[in-house]
């Protein structure tokens, strides 16, 4: 199923400071640039107007240039990985990441947190409540890969070392020819940033049929599944109406604090249990092998990239 997203197969952002030579025709030492290719995996939501809260799973390639120290590098690719690493993970890994700019939007600082509402282009909205370190603002009317590479540029450069004078950020989600879904969660008993109510991820979804691939039962769960929030029944408070819409409301505490989220009803899906991908993988199964009695169903339900659960009947 091809993945309905903002964001481009690939883009890069540049942000270089110069010498003053840089525009000169004199001679000046040659440059070198260094790279490394999935330096990390950031898993985050955002708020969209017309596709709600959407889940997203993005590869961070990174390439640095600069003049050689007297180590003879450009910097040392243990340390260049912890620092752009510890950055991407503080600043989008695991967060909801908010369009500061997007019209009607309305955000306030409150005790334990950050309180806000998103409208959508149907009128209705989004409520969100959570600890700062749950949310990023970015300084957008909306969020696509350029934002993100954008901001993530301005937070990356006071950790460079001095002698670099380059960085491009490549921001690119896995190459999926198959079914795959966006969908957010929140793992409340998680001990790390999973406990965040609204984070998510780009999954792929492969199921197989007596040993052979069930692609129209993958399209089936990626159709049903694609920008959902996926949550434990238990954590559901309240649903009310208002202004024609069905609303859900989701709360609970965490070691991180409280959190509150508030979404139109159709976009929810409910579970007995925690929303691991081992109990949405489990889910998928028990439900595809209800439709499928006498058959032998396998379904690999992935949490991003590269991992995930395998359910089956031995």
């Amino acid at each position: 199923m091809a993945s309905r997203t903002h964001f481009s197969l690939e883009y890069c952002t540049s942000r270089y400071v110069f010498s003053p030579h840089y525009f000169s025709h004199e001679p000046r030492e040659s440059m070198t640039t260094i790279f490394i290719e999935q330096l990390t995996v950031a898993d985050f939501s955002f708020l969209d107007t017309s596709r709600g809260l959407v889940g997203e799973t993005l590869i961070v390639d990174v390439e640095l240039e600069g003049q050689l120290d007297d180590q003879g590098m450009v910097m040392d690719f243990g340390h260049l990985k912890r620092r752009i690493k510890s950055v991407v993970d503080r600043c989008i890994d695991h967060c909801l990441v908010v369009p500061a700019r997007a019209p009607g939007l309305r955000e306030n600082k409150v005790e334990g947190g950050v309180s806000l509402q998103f409208p959508l282009s149907n009128h209705a909205y989004i409520r969100v409540m959570a600890p700062p370190s749950a949310i990023t603002s970015m300084p957008a009317a909306e969020i696509d890969v350029n934002t993100i590479a954008t901001y993530l540029d301005e937070q990356l450069r006071p950790v460079l070392s001095d002698n670099t004078t380059g960085l491009r950020i490549s921001l690119r989600p896995e190459e999926i020819n198959g079914a795959c879904y966006h969908y957010s969660h929140g793992l409340k008993r998680h001990a790390g940033k999973c406990q965040r109510i609204a984070h998510g991820h780009r999954s792929r979804i492969c199921i197989t049929r007596e040993g052979l691939p069930a692609t129209d039962l993958e399209m089936k769960w990626a159709r049903r599944w694609n920008d959902m929030y996926i949550a434990n029944r238990e954590d559901l408070v309240e649903a009310f109406d208002e202004g024609g819409t069905r609303y859900l409301r989701f709360a609970y505490e965490a070691n991180e604090g409280k959190f509150t989220l508030v979404l139109p009803a159709s976009h929810c899906y409910l579970i007995d249990g925690d929303t691991t991908v081992e109990n949405l993988a489990r889910h998928i199964h028990d439900e595809t092998q209800r439709g499928a009695p006498g058959h032998k169903i396998v379904v690999r339900a992935y949490e991003g990239l590269n991992k995930g659960a395998i359910v089956y009947n031995p």
